[in-house]
């Protein structure tokens, strides 16, 4: 490797390929090194910028093109990234590099991966805990004296019409017999009715023990999505008065359940001070980093069940980490055990066609890895959508990067729930179609704040429950946030509308009806990321505007507009920033040139947020590409969990 020189840092600086702080980091790593290492420093300028950019290491391997990024190509540098081989020999010989276990600022293990140690040490006490509760799984029979198939069969009756083993069932004996459960599916597969049907299950097994549960999202918004959810699958279920106590009625986010400190990355439970429970409940686990699923899993006694449900097909966390797409091996299909099959079949009824004679437990596939997962269930049938309807077609195709299919569905005249607009063609513009978008969507909602405004606002359910409901049924959804495509730009052209309809007040700020969406977590206010207010008059303020959030009790607490904490208007939002919501329409808007935002699982992500129609706009070229493109996630987890281990 040829000498790597300061002006090469800054130009991958300029280039946006690294930050002042991966500069910064990689010499200070040169200094404590006291030797002179070019390798070494791109090594660590790079697994600096990596996590930054959501992975968790660096892979010596990879080529050139996907560790410098987007902004890369276009350099020409004298300096390249050396083979594996050499890489890892300039730094095996560095002073501040160690192997797996060793306390140095950069670890390098086995598989030629670079990590800071702290995520090093972030996965792999993810990866023992994880492990550990999968060798904890308890024998079906041994429910003292429960009845488990008649259980399942009373919570989960057979479905007729579906050729398919029943994997709600399946996911609830799972949950039941094994200490670790992640139950995968899509929208409307029904994971959070087979999660509460799980809590009576579990409760019945447990009886008269009352079980300690706690029921957890990443954010204030998916937190309250899952209570409701929850609640509502348990008054379907006829319940013993004692067993319907220990439930729990209230859902809370994961840093509120850890006891985040002020000004801290360190939770109030740790390995430590363990979380007083035997049951943890987390959805929308997609969007949980590596970091955040670490501390939990080291937070929780090693006797506590651990149940993950989420999208693997949907976007992974904003922070450093893939977690959910790991566990599920970035969507691979590898087969339970052959003896977790017999068991399913004999406590379950399930049926399993044998095309082969089985093979002994343990035995590794073509790529290393254990192939039984017999604790990753995926939930394959959607009650909300029918195989034929077009959200559920366009998701299928778009999910398995079949972009020319998925464009032909969008153009087919016999979906009149999926459509398609190309912004710089057809009869009418961008602008038009949004002005149509705005009112048809919106039109409903400030009739419905014109009416609450002419009576006495309360902040009683029946009085604000009806206009919350109306402005969750229509969004538009962005891939950016700045740009003349962003949300940014967006939400100032929607408010210009409706100034010029004279819906809203034109000449202030803040008016009755903005809706705003939070962006940073206020535990003294108990406001958190991604929860959705409306900014209305109180009456018990003398009228004055203030912004009115859902709480718990089904009432609505009012905030004062200046202490709200950082905030955004909410009539588009990121894709990002939609998960955990869905609305019955959506008016998902690409930007007309590709950028390295636009993946398959970023449009998927899109598409399932709608109930009912959604409306693309897009240039055809910027869409294909955007779904031949997957996130990837650079980390050992996987490997972690399911390779051999001796």
């Amino acid at each position: 490797m040829n000498s790597l020189k300061n002006e090469d840092l800054h130009a991958l600086k300029n280039a946006g390929v690294l930050s002042s702080l991966d500069v910064h980091f990689a010499r200070f790593m040169e200094r404590l090194n006291e030797k002179r290492s070019p390798e070494l420093v791109l090594a660590a300028a790079l697994v600096s910028s990596l996590t930054g950019r959501g992975h968790i290491c660096l892979d010596l391997s990879m080529p050139r093109e996907i560790l410098l990024g987007d902004g890369g190509k276009e350099l020409e540098l004298e300096v390249d990234c050396p083979g594996a081989k050499d890489w890892r020999e300039a730094l095996e010989a560095a002073s501040v590099v160690g192997s797996p276990g060793h306390r140095c600022p950069l670890i390098l293990d086995s598989s030629d991966r670079l990590y800071l140690y702290r995520y090093w040490d972030y996965e792999n006490r993810l990866a023992r805990g994880i492990l550990e509760r999968m060798a904890k799984a308890s024998s079906p029979s041994g429910h003292g004296g429960h009845d488990l198939p008649a259980l399942l069969h009373g919570l989960f009756p057979s479905e007729k019409d579906n050729a398919e083993p029943h994997w709600q069932k399946i996911a609830a004996f799972t949950a039941a017999t094994r200490r670790f459960c992640v139950i995968s599916g899509g929208p409307g597969t029904g994971k959070t009715t087979t999660v509460a049907r799980i809590l009576f299950l579990l409760a019945t097994l447990a009886y008269p023990r009352r079980m300690r549960v706690a029921l957890a999202a990443p954010t204030g918004k998916a937190a309250a999505r899952l209570e409701e959810s929850v609640e509502d699958a348990l008054k379907q279920l006829t319940w013993e008065k004692d067993a319907r106590e220990s439930m729990p009625r209230k859902a809370t986010t994961l840093h509120r359940l850890l006891g985040s400190q002020l000004r801290s990355p360190y939770f109030r439970h740790h390995g430590g001070n363990v979380l007083p429970l035997d049951l943890v409940v987390i959805d929308e686990a997609s969007m949980v980093d590596m970091p955040l699923m670490s501390k939990l899993v080291q937070a929780l006694p090693s006797g506590a069940r651990i149940i993950l449900l989420g999208d693997k097909d949907q976007l992974a966390s904003v922070e450093a980490g893939a977690v959910l797409g790991d566990l599920c091996d970035s969507g691979e299909v590898l087969s339970h055990s052959w003896s977790f099959m017999r068991e399913m079949e004999d406590f379950c009824g399930a049926v399993f066609a044998r095309k082969s004679e089985p093979r002994p437990e343990g035995k590794m596939d073509g790529k290393g890895r254990r192939k039984p997962k017999d604790g990753i269930i995926q939930l394959k049938r959607s009650y909300r959508f029918h195989p034929e309807r077009g959200i559920a077609r366009l998701s299928q195709a778009v999910r398995d990067r079949q972009g020319k299919g998925a464009m032909a569905i969008l153009h087919a005249a016999d979906h009149g729930d999926v459509k398609w607009f190309d912004p710089l063609g057809g009869p009418l513009g961008f602008e038009a179609h949004l002005k149509n978008m705005v009112e048809d969507g919106y039109g409903q909602y400030f009739k419905e704040v014109r009416k609450l405004l002419r009576g006495t606002p309360s902040k009683g359910k029946d009085a604000l429950g009806p206009l919350f409901q109306s402005m969750g049924r229509f969004r538009i959804l962005c891939a950016l946030r700045e740009g003349p495509w962003g949300i940014k730009s967006l939400n100032e052209r929607v408010e210009g509308l409706l100034r010029g309809w004279g819906w809203v007040d034109a000449s202030r700020d803040w008016y009755a009806g903005k809706p705003v969406i939070i962006r940073r977590n206020d535990y003294q206010l108990e406001l958190f990321n991604g929860d959705m207010g409306i900014c209305l008059p109180d009456v018990w303020a003398d009228n004055e505007l203030r912004v009115f959030f859902p709480s718990s009790n089904g009432r609505y607490r009012a905030h004062h507009l200046l202490r709200l904490p950082e905030h955004e208007t909410v009539y588009a939002m990121t894709v990002h920033m939609s998960q955990g919501s869905e609305f019955d329409h959506v008016f998902l808007i690409l930007p007309d040139r590709d950028a390295p935002v636009l993946t398959r699982e970023l449009i998927y992500t899109g598409i399932t947020r709608a109930r009912e129609t959604v409306m693309i706009c897009a240039k055809e070229e910027v869409f294909l590409r955007s779904v031949s493109r997957e996130t990837r996630r650079l980390s050992g987890l996987a490997d972690a969990l399911w390779k051999e281990h001796s």
